[in-house]
């Protein structure tokens, strides 16, 4: 969600600042007046293409700057994977220089452009009459569709299979393409030889490496036990006895404490250098051992660094090679049991698939009579929505899946882009939105007059849908309408400004009595009484169809 957003000098805009909640916001304003600047500077913001030109004249740059409440899992995915810290608010901002070179941040972190431009899908749908809406693209209606459904764990089990499958006809490919001769053999088994030689598991490598390092450090911690004792046996001990017995027959409780913690730390002492003392004695160091380990751990990394460096890397590599020569020395055995694994994998694939294909068709009926509800309280009467089924095998399953439309009776349906015309195809988008906007997981949806070319009942329904949308959603709509413009939670004028030869566009926040004002200019271009009378009927209307569907 939007919470915030600070624009200067973009386009028309001087300084602006503003804050929104979750709630339906609309922009309206006279033709010209740059309704839509808002909405380009959040496209901007989100990774949207940028130039000079949209730097305010006299001005070297431009700034955007937007504050986002992270709700959405998969922004929160895409912002771990990009090593972003965020807590529940994101910063975004944008620079653009009048040179058109442009510079993106996220909490105060330079980004690339395409990092913003995939997190911008991801945080805002903008729906405009002329943009490439995701709902047009073949290749999201089946995600679409299993969205709908609730089928993404089935979804994932089908394409685990399909990559078990994949995985095991590569090999059975690889093994047919594949020949060997004498010589390969000969070389496969000389190196499955040279790792037998040295492999240790990983429990006897690492004591392999601490016994190394225990001799590397013998002479240093030899040297450092030698100074030590020195030190103790350099009369220091008798020093301290003969202190102890210095106190004998002082008759004072108070030093005869002092004096038994003394002699107790003196014998505690006594003891603890004798045990240095053996442990120095025992200290032996076994040359030929070292260069025993030395040699044995030479051998093993030289094996090693021909096989990844590791030693897990090692050890697949020789289960690698061993299987090379099962395939050479039993191949046709081997291609017999290979082919069984790609048929058995093949057979759960299809199981699963065929299994999640009759539950897609079955929630297709469902999907195709809640998107006609929609049309029909869009005023498309005669609009019919058809989801099409091909068999195919691949990843996701055996469907491929297409939206169809057709817009008058009769017509064969057809791919949506093709069939409706700009206000028809708005319309059923915004129906679109009310069933998917929540499963896409967008918190903010902008729609940009869309409403253009409709009037009436059309322009009510449409302003209705919207506040649909924006019971799950916080939503933006520019409009020139006053039937989308009461359902508005908050209202906006857009005004342009001529101040001192320059052109500014500026955005206040209208109050009740400013907004149906507002409504009646929007209606009818006056604000006659009768107007205004007309705007409040209108506005009382529309509040109150509002707090019934609450």
């Amino acid at each position: 969600m939007l919470k915030q957003i600070y624009v200067k000098d973009f386009i028309l805009f001087e300084e602006i600042e503003m804050e929104f909640d979750r709630a339906f916001s609309v922009f309206c304003g006279e033709t010209g007046a740059g309704k839509s600047l808002l909405i380009d500077a959040i496209s901007a913001l989100l990774g949207g293409r940028v130039n000079g030109t949209l730097v305010k004249n006299g001005k070297p740059k431009a700034v955007i700057e937007g504050v986002f409440e992270i709700e959405s899992k998969a922004v929160q995915a895409l912002l771990e994977e990009a090593g972003i810290a965020f807590e529940e608010d994101l910063i975004i901002t944008r620079e653009i220089n009048s040179d058109g070179k442009s510079t993106a941040r996220i909490n105060h972190r330079v980004v690339t452009a395409s990092l913003l431009k995939q997190l911008g899908t991801l945080l805002v749908d903008i729906h405009s009459q002329h943009d490439n809406q995701y709902l047009l693209n073949q290749r999201y209606h089946l995600q679409l569709l299993d969205q709908y459904a609730a089928l993404q764990e089935q979804r994932n089990a089908v394409r685990k299979a399909y990559q078990d499958y994949q995985r095991e006809q590569q090999k059975l490919e690889d093994a047919l393409h594949t020949t060997y001769n004498e010589d390969d053999l000969e070389f496969l088994r000389f190196q499955i030889d040279e790792i037998e030689k040295v492999a240790l598991d990983e429990e006897a490598y690492d004591a392999l490496l601490a016994e190394e390092k225990h001799w590397l450090s013998f002479e240093k911690r030899a040297t450092h036990l030698k100074h030590a004792l020195a030190y103790f046996d350099d009369g220091a001990m008798s020093a301290l006895y003969e202190g102890c017995k210095a106190l004998d027959g002082m008759d004072d409780e108070i030093v005869e404490k002092i004096q038994t913690a003394l002699y107790d730390g003196y014998y505690a002492l006594e003891e603890a250098i004798s045990d240095l003392h053996r442990y120095d004695e025992g200290m032996e160091y076994d040359e030929a051992r070292f260069n025993e380990v030395q040699e044995q751990l030479f051998e093993l990394h030289k094996v090693m660094r021909k096989s990844g460096g590791t030693l897990l890397s090692m050890m697949q590599k020789k289960q690698m090679m061993e299987e090379r020569v099962e395939q050479i020395t039993h191949r046709q055995a081997f291609l017999d049991e290979q082919q069984a694994k790609v048929d058995a994998c093949k057979k759960t694939y299809f199981a699963l698939a065929e299994k999640l294909s009759k539950q897609r068709k079955a929630k297709a009926k469902e999907l195709e009579q809640a998107i006609l509800v929609q049309l029909r309280d869009l005023y498309l009467e005669h609009a019919r929505f058809t989801i099409a089924f091909e068999e195919t095998m691949q990843a996701d399953g055996i469907d491929q899946v297409s939206f169809l439309i057709s817009m008058n009776p009769g017509a064969k349906p057809a791919p949506l882009a093709k069939v409706a015309s700009g206000g028809e195809l708005s319309r059923f988008m915004l129906g679109m939105k009310v069933i998917f906007t929540a499963l896409a997981g967008i918190d903010t949806v902008i729609f940009d007059e869309i409403d253009t070319g409709v009037s009436g009942r059309v322009a009510l329904a449409i302003g209705s849908k919207m506040s649909a949308v924006a019971k799950r959603s916080q939503v933006f709509a520019v409009t020139h309408l006053a039937q989308v413009a009461a359902y508005g939670d908050t209202q906006y004028l857009v005004e342009k400004q001529i101040e001192a030869h320059s052109t500014l566009t500026k955005i206040k926040k209208l109050e009740r009595h400013e907004r149906i004002e507002t409504l009646g200019y929007m209606a009818t271009g006056t604000t006659s009484e009768s107007s205004v009378h007309a705007a409040s009927e209108l506005f009382e209307q529309v509040r109150k169809e509002k707090t019934n569907a609450d």
